[in-house]
């Protein structure tokens, strides 16, 4: 599973696609045939956390889920996914539940 980080595809999505909202994440899912492998992206806005070391670290927890819950059988994918602002109350485990209803989304 690879980075979403490219400026075009990330505002192509936000155009195109209407987010699927979770309590706690916007998800923008969108198939994508053209690419080999699926692509994650995370954005945590500064105004929700504004440490850049917990913003990070909320990064490489939501992403290293993604990537060891989410199969090679389910289809290639670009997945987008925006923090909201409740993620200040929650803790690991219903960050992980909330994520896993991410993954059945797809």
């Amino acid at each position: 599973m690879k980075r979403l980080h490219s400026q075009d595809d990330i505002a192509s999505m936000f155009r195109t696609i209407k987010p699927k909202h979770t309590q706690f994440f916007q998800v923008y899912i969108k198939l994508s045939p053209q690419t080999i492998e699926s692509r994650v992206g995370v954005i945590v806005p500064k105004k929700h956390i504004p440490l850049a070391v917990k913003r990070n670290r909320l990064k490489r927890k939501i992403s290293e889920y993604i990537r060891k819950e989410y199969s090679k059988t389910t289809p290639i994918c670009d997945i987008l996914i925006v923090v909201k602002s409740q993620i200040t109350q929650v803790n690991t485990r219903g960050l992980y539940a909330d994520l896993h209803t991410i993954i059945t989304l797809i």
